[in-house]
Order: C-alpha cells, then sequence, then structure tokens
C-alpha cells in the first residue's frame, strides 16, 4: 500500500553530456506507459551550488539535440 511519493520518483533513464541532460521519465496509463523527456542544464550560482536550469544556451544547441536524438532512440526501443 505503499505509494511513491512525487519527490522520490526518479527518470526512467537519462542522457547527459557535460552539463546538457535529457531525462526520460515513464507514467503508465491504461493504455501502456507514455514517455516524456526533460532537457536542463546544471549550472553553479553565486554561491557555487549546483542548479538546474532548462534554459540552453546557445553553445550547447548541439549537445542537446543530439541527446534528444539519443532520448527518441532509446524511447523507440521501451
Amino acid at each position: 500500500m505503499s505509494q511513491e511519493r512525487e519527490g522520490d520518483r526518479r527518470p526512467k533513464l537519462r542522457h547527459r553530456d557535460g552539463l546538457v541532460e535529457v531525462a526520460v521519465w515513464e507514467r503508465e496509463t491504461d493504455k501502456g506507459p507514455v514517455y516524456n523527456t526533460e532537457r536542463t542544464r546544471s549550472y553553479r550560482d553565486e554561491d557555487g551550488k549546483w542548479k538546474k536550469s532548462h534554459s540552453i544556451p546557445e553553445r550547447d544547441l548541439l549537445k542537446a539535440a543530439r541527446l534528444d536524438q539519443k532520448a527518441y532512440e532509446s524511447i523507440a526501443k521501451l
């Protein structure tokens, strides 16, 4: 009877290149699993703490596109 808390959820898989990451999330529906992706870029704030942003700078767009392609291929295999 244990229910998974929202904060305890983990992505089904992740693809990373440097500071850019694409996470693949799985959600069960009555018609089977549905997959969504989330693209983030890690950075350090003024205090040196690691944070994540959904904004991808121009210099990382090619990395992000390649990771999107990997995520697409991974989802197709699932």
